[in-house]
């Protein structure tokens, strides 16, 4: 599994929405931090993780794909994502990985 920016030739599919840059909305409304990348199973055609810069820190986690709701799929207009799992207070307690390149089974 590894970003997005690191495999040549993948992208989002044509008409899907780009959530690059859209901000993360927690559970409690709040703004948890920004999408920055996509991550990918290189086995797969399918974003597995996206990569979150938390709001007002340097701090960069994965959110896994499954937990993301998108307010108006398929349509244009989306302005966020929405998690809710946690709060955005939580997103700091989220481990971070290891590598900025991949991450491993154990790390998943």
């Amino acid at each position: 599994i590894v970003p997005m920016r690191l495999v040549e030739g993948w992208s989002i599919a044509k008409g899907d929405p780009d959530p690059r840059g859209l901000p993360v909305k927690a559970v409690d409304g709040a703004v948890a931090g920004t999408i920055v990348d996509c991550w990918v199973d290189r086995s797969e055609p399918q974003v597995r993780y996206y990569e979150v810069q938390l709001a007002g820190s340097a701090q960069r986690v994965l959110l896994p794909a499954g937990f993301v709701q998108w307010p108006n799929f398929g349509l244009w207009g989306n302005d966020h994502v929405i998690v809710k799992a946690i709060t955005a207070a939580q997103f700091a307690q989220v481990p971070s990985i290891r590598r900025d390149d991949q991450i491993t089974m154990l790390e998943e």
